[in-house]
């Protein structure tokens, strides 16, 4: 069954102690402050829950700046707190540390769309296809991911400006859905302008 897709889940988010290969006391000390963060995600609607979880993570990636989940965690509150500036500089410390993510490009190149950088975003749109595509050339067409990495496709290609590969490959996912209201969250995504679509990507739920 296909997920709601929104920025959340162009990429994996998710709350884990740092594990690097550092010090003990370093890396205790990093999942600390990671561990500090855990509740404060049920509070995402909170802006000072919101500050003290960044506080939490800029702590910890002072300590490891090397550790992943500690960016991509301050990418989910700076979202909550509609930051989208500090939003890309978290994103390309994702990014520095796994290349290869094409899922961690689609999410830059939003970002950089809705701060109104399009040569920019653009640039992140053509990487996350070229990554993407033997992802997907390699993957079953039952695996639980393949229909979101489609979707992911589909948008990359919107937002480049090809509308009518996009919203075929849109097409394609949602007959893959067998509930109506899937079908219809798929397609939602069809048919509207690039800035329709980065907004709706960035909208709060």
């Amino acid at each position: 069954m296909m997920k709601c897709i929104s920025l959340f889940f162009l990429l994996s988010i998710y709350l884990v102690s740092c594990g690097q290969k550092k010090t003990v006391d370093t890396t205790a000390s990093v999942a600390a402050l990671s561990n500090k963060v855990i509740p404060l995600v049920n509070h995402l609607d909170n802006q000072d829950s919101c500050l003290m979880a960044l506080r939490y993570l800029d702590s910890a990636t002072e300590i490891n700046k090397d550790c992943f989940s500690c960016y991509q965690n301050k990418l989910m509150f700076l979202y909550a707190l509609q930051q989208f500036d500090k939003a890309i500089v978290a994103i390309n410390e994702c990014i520095r540390l796994q290349p290869q993510a094409h899922d961690l490009y689609l999410t830059a190149g939003v970002l950089y769309e809705k701060t109104g950088d399009s040569s920019k975003a653009a640039q992140y749109f053509q990487q996350s296809l070229l990554l993407l595509k033997p992802v997907l050339d390699s993957m079953n067409t039952d695996h639980p991911d393949y229909e979101l990495l489609m979707t992911n496709q589909a948008l990359n290609q919107l937002l480049l400006g090809d509308s009518t590969a996009g919203n075929q490959l849109l097409q394609a996912v949602a007959d893959r859905q067998q509930a109506p209201e899937q079908k219809a969250s798929v397609l939602s995504f069809a048919n509207r302008s690039k800035k329709e679509l980065v907004d709706k990507l960035t909208k709060m739920r």
